[in-house]
């Protein structure tokens, strides 16, 4: 049975988590963009969210958001190849915090923000279900292979 839920920000609770991040982005590329302790230091910072969908308590995908003021950056989704084309990554982005309120500021979150392969067809066909719109080409941004990105927003405030 597949389950998702936000992982914990407390250090000596998510070993597990970042292991099963760090395997999930090993699968699903050469190098993975991402080391163990990024995940780790990155987890631990209250500004990330992640959230992860599991199946028989294994990660087999994740989401991974940045909250700052009223905008969200999605660092990364990611699904184990294996469980592709079940419509994960679709569950995982039904859990973007769009009605989050930025505490601080009495916000709510007024644009999530992502950048994407260009190459990588399917990922925006999917972005743009959900309401995001390519803005911006970033020449050159990825590495192993060399290749644009795709920004992409989505305006929550339509």
């Amino acid at each position: 049975m597949l389950k998702i839920r936000q992982c914990s920000h407390e250090k000596d609770s998510n070993e597990k988590d970042i292991t099963g991040i760090f395997q999930v982005l090993s699968e699903n590329y050469s190098v993975s963009p991402w080391s163990h302790a990024y995940i780790e230091n990155d987890l631990a910072t209250k500004t990330s969210r992640y959230f992860v969908i599991e199946d028989a308590q294994e990660i087999v995908g994740f989401l991974a958001v940045t909250e700052v003021i009223n905008e969200i950056e999605i660092t990364n989704i990611a699904i184990k190849p294996a469980y592709h084309h079940q419509g994960l990554a679709s569950r995982l982005l039904h859990q973007l915090p769009v009605n989050w309120a930025d505490k601080a500021a009495n916000e709510l979150i007024e644009t999530v923000f992502l950048e994407v392969r260009a190459s990588n067809l399917p990922a925006q066909k999917l972005y743009q279900k959900f309401g995001f719109e390519a803005y911006h080409i970033r020449k050159n941004y990825y590495s192993l292979p060399q290749e644009d990105a795709i920004l992409m927003r989505l305006n929550t405030k339509n």
